[in-house]
């Protein structure tokens, strides 16, 4: 579980299934239910990362189920934001905050505090796509009065990543690169100590803190500090086809935002498009 979780962090889908698949493999041989959850709730969201929502959505069914069986508020609270997850990737807003509400709920019973930070910042994130910042920000306000620094740095950076974006779509610009220090360095107490913070960080970390930075720059006209950001984000062959296809996205953004190019934006965008298994949002 440890390592399927360290290689998504590392952006190696396929490594983070195979190792999710013997966790599920693995667990399905002890009684413990809240360990057949768990393993199957890693294994949907390495399924969800590799662009393949139907799987993701049916393994984590199965993990609630589990979950349900075994009693466990904590584990069907965690499938319960694993399928939020899915219909968010779907562009399911509504669907996605039903799931997050159950979740929410079902943590209040759990008396544990990373569950519910974790899963209060999923509910607050669903609420910002929504348009619905100032909820939002009430529910971060709450995330904010709690101890993060005892979350592990691997849920802190997506907490924070989480209340950047919902600053971000609020206009709150300053706010929202100030967070997104804040996940960086989560990110980098993720991989280690030593070292420029940047270079520590997973690289599903970088490039998500990067693309995040790139899209304030662009809201705010900052086209130069946005062009030598991206120019120096880079993405792995075999990445996700969402992963290539935000960069492109923003690619083709920048370029009509610096010189009313439109033919070469059209061409990025029509490249984006292409690739296969995107999702409606992307």
């Amino acid at each position: 579980m440890e390592r399927a979780e360290q290689a998504l962090g590392d952006a190696d889908v396929k490594g983070a299934r195979s190792l999710a698949e013997a966790a599920v493999s693995h667990a399905d041989r002890s009684p413990s239910g809240t360990d057949r959850s768990a393993a199957r709730r890693m294994l949907a969201l390495a399924l969800l990362e590799g662009d393949d929502a139907e799987e993701a959505e049916r393994v984590a069914r199965e993990a609630s189920r589990i979950a349900r069986t075994a009693r466990s508020f904590r584990d069907r609270a965690l499938a319960e934001i694993v399928l939020a997850d899915v219909s968010r990737a779907r562009g399911e807003y509504i669907g996605g905050l039903t799931h997050a509400s159950r979740a929410l709920a079902l943590a209040k019973k759990t008396n544990d505090t990373k569950t519910e930070v974790f899963v209060l910042s999923e509910y607050a994130l669903l609420l910002g796509r929504l348009g619905d910042h100032e909820r939002a920000r009430e529910a971060f306000d709450r995330l904010l009065r709690t101890p993060l620094d005892e979350l592990s740095p691997l849920l802190a950076f997506r907490v924070f990543c989480n209340l950047s974006g919902v600053h971000r779509a609020a206009g709150r610009f300053s706010e929202a690169f100030e967070v997104l220090d804040r996940a960086e360095a989560a990110a980098a107490r993720a991989t280690g100590p030593g070292g420029d913070a940047r270079k520590e960080t997973g690289r599903a970390a970088r490039l998500t803190l990067r693309h995040a930075r790139i899209r304030i720059l662009l809201d705010v006209g900052a086209l130069d500090e946005a062009d030598e950001l991206l120019a120096e984000t880079t993405y792995d062959d075999d990445a996700p086809a969402w992963r290539a296809a935000e960069h492109l996205a923003l690619e083709a953004e920048l370029s009509l935002e610096r010189s009313d190019d439109a033919k070469r934006a059209i061409a990025l965008a029509e490249q984006g498009l292409a690739l296969k298994g995107l999702l409606r949002p992307v």
